[in-house]
């Protein structure tokens, strides 16, 4: 596996420190912060591959924090790990609703933490490999959601609208068409 760029966000020090060093000895690059509001500041100021997110953080927590990284676009898909003391199913159920890719109940474990980690990293590559096949097949690809927001815009498109992808996503598709068949939508 390739090394990744992780965003830590735990406010314990004694947590962050164990997982920072564990990630890092293992070639990782590791960005750690204790609250909420400084993940997402840092997921939008750089790039990373993965972000592990504590829940119970002072501030905005990290439910919140999953919520707001989950609305920034960025052009690859970005895991989110929840690593929490919190196990109930309530609790688990809220981290994926907040938007979270996978769950992790605190101890940590080192070898689990890793092969969660490998998993996600092994589907970040394959969502990379199917955006790289849309972006270069000849034909316009739109993808919307239930109700008609876009969320991806593939070159072929760009070409054929004329439109750039910051101008169309989370648009509705009805900019797409011409009248009258945009009043139909």
């Amino acid at each position: 596996m390739k090394p990744l760029n992780i965003l830590l966000a735990d406010d314990s020090q004694s947590v962050g420190a164990y997982v920072s060093d564990y990630l890092r000895n293992a070639g990782h690059t590791v960005t750690h912060v204790a609250n909420g509001e400084d993940a997402v500041e840092a997921f939008r100021s750089q790039s990373f591959d993965l972000v592990l997110m504590d829940i119970l953080m002072p501030g905005i927590g990290g439910l919140e924090a999953v919520r707001q990284i989950k609305a920034i676009r960025t052009t690859n898909w970005v895991p989110v790990i929840i690593i929490t003391a919190l196990g109930a199913e309530e609790d688990i159920l809220d981290g994926f609703m907040a938007g979270a890719d996978d769950y992790f109940v605190k101890p940590i474990n080192s070898l689990t933490l890793d092969i969660r980690i490998r998993s996600m990293a092994r589907i970040a590559a394959l969502q990379r490999s199917a955006n790289a096949v849309i972006d270069n097949v000849v034909e316009g690809i739109v993808l919307i959601d239930g109700r008609g927001i876009i969320s991806r815009f593939n070159k072929a498109a760009e070409t054929i609208f004329g439109y750039a992808p910051d101008e169309v996503l989370g648009q509705n598709v009805k900019m797409l068409m011409p009248p009258p068949f945009s009043d139909e939508h």
